[in-house]
């Protein structure tokens, strides 16, 4: 099991990094790339609604990282609760300015907890249509966050805006075919 104090570094950074980059962004910005950066109650909160396996190994995507607080409080439970869980983690985050701060907090993870990272510098929305155009077989994990596009949002209800357009995109058919 990891040290308390070691998990309580990982939530304290984590944070400290999430208020000062949020404190940075304009609001165009921010409705413009949809960056909400999830604080550390809703974070914790989000961890602890899977469950998760007493050994091997945790797979964790991060399609819009940010500076990684939903990626944080995965690995912050783990380490408390699943000490014999290897985490792998792949985060995509489009916007360059937060690359080094998601690179903290991934350093800041792999310190905690045995996480293997890998840190994708591009959009996940393009990433992934383009896997499903490929007729590789996806995980619908990977279209959780496809609605909050802002080029997509309809109704404001992500899973039916992501839905809804991956059904006019084709995307749907590809999937249950």
């Amino acid at each position: 099991m990891a040290h308390p104090s070691s998990t309580d570094t990982l939530a304290t950074r984590t944070e400290l990094r999430r208020v000062a980059r949020s404190a940075q962004l304009t609001e165009a910005s921010r409705s413009y790339l949809g960056q909400y950066f999830t604080p550390a109650p809703a974070a914790r909160l989000i961890a602890s609604m899977p469950a998760l396996p007493s050994e091997g190994d945790l797979r964790v995507l991060d399609p819009g990282a940010g500076i990684g607080s939903l990626t944080a409080a995965v690995v912050q439970r783990a380490a408390a609760e699943a000490p014999n869980v290897k985490i792998h983690v792949t985060t995509f985050e489009v916007d360059p300015s937060l690359h080094d701060d998601l690179s903290a907090t991934l350093s800041d993870c792999a310190s905690t907890h045995p996480t293997v990272t890998e840190q994708r510098d591009e959009d996940f929305i393009e990433w992934a249509t383009s896997v499903l155009a490929s007729g590789s077989p996806a995980p619908a994990a990977w279209l959780h966050d496809i609605g909050y596009a802002p080029e997509i949002v309809d109704t404001g209800f992500h899973a039916l805006d992501g839905g809804r357009w991956l059904l006019r995109e084709g995307f749907i058919r590809a999937l249950l075919a």
